[in-house]
């Protein structure tokens, strides 16, 4: 599927991904609910705003780190800027005072990649080169599919290729459970999801996935701290953490909805993004 937790490396998860597709849903209205698991699917994608805000918003912004428990905030993040409409990418990923800057494009997968030593002195930019350059612009990409999906995961439960079935479940104590499988889409298809409704709620209470290739499924994911962004479409709903397990906490947060952004940010690399 799109985004995987393989393993929880100590400072930032990398999902793997599967089945979902980096633009928004293609139907502008609610399509064929032949069953309750699309029901519920869909009315999980309209509780955070539907095809009326994600069609038609022009982009995203927000960061992604990981967090153990009982540590400090992380200083290590991926920042991510995207104008859906061009495919325009930025991505910085900032470790302690350094930082590389990667500008490309999600249809064509070309761009630059930048190093700094220090987001204080613009001067310190250096451009990288191959083979380095083409390593960063893949791992830029998968970045980009796996932390988008943590971020906007009710978005993409009709992308093409994507099966929603109700399964029991006896752990599931009282909630019902949605199994998602990928066909013919994303780099491991093999990969499958849980989503866990709790009676009275329109998003998961829960989640959870089992890795193409892995022997066992991964720990229950509560996904949390709901945060509401006013945009010219509607209102949506986005949630900023995700507890893995008893142990970290994966955070999807500085999240803003711009309905524009300056062609700059995705061909200066000291333009830098708010922290």
């Amino acid at each position: 599927m799109y985004p995987l937790v393989r393993r929880l490396p100590a400072l930032l998860l990398l999902l793997a991904a599967a089945g979902c597709r980096p633009s928004a849903p293609e139907t502008s209205s609610a399509p064929a609910l032949t069953n309750r698991a699309d029901s519920l699917a869909w009315t999980a994608y309209e509780a955070m705003g539907g095809p009326e805000v994600w069609e038609h918003l022009p982009a995203v912004r927000f960061d992604f780190a990981a967090q153990a428990e009982g540590e400090p905030p992380p200083t290590n993040r991926r920042r991510h800027l995207w104008n859906r409409t061009t495919g325009d990418y930025r991505l910085e990923t900032v470790r302690g005072d350094s930082v590389y800057v990667v500008l490309f494009n999600t249809q064509t997968r070309t761009g630059q990649v930048f190093a700094s030593a220090s987001r204080a002195d613009t001067a310190a930019v250096t451009t990288v080169h191959e083979p380095q350059r083409q390593g960063w612009l893949d791992r830029a990409y998968r970045a980009f599919i796996n932390d988008m999906y943590w971020l906007l995961q009710p978005t993409k439960l009709f992308d093409p290729g994507v099966s929603r079935l109700l399964e029991p479940d006896s752990a599931a104590n009282g909630q019902t459970v949605v199994r998602l499988s990928f066909e013919g889409v994303g780099l491991t298809p093999g990969d499958r999801y849980w989503l866990y409704f709790a009676p009275g709620q329109a998003l998961p209470a829960a989640w959870r996935f089992h890795l193409q290739g892995d022997s066992t499924a991964g720990p229950l994911i509560r996904s949390e701290g709901d945060t509401v962004l006013v945009t010219p479409y509607g209102n949506a709903t986005l949630r900023t953490r995700h507890r893995v397990g008893t142990s970290r906490t994966v955070l999807t947060d500085h999240i803003a909805l711009p309905d524009s952004v300056a062609a700059a940010f995705f061909t200066d690399p000291k333009r830098w993004l708010a922290d």
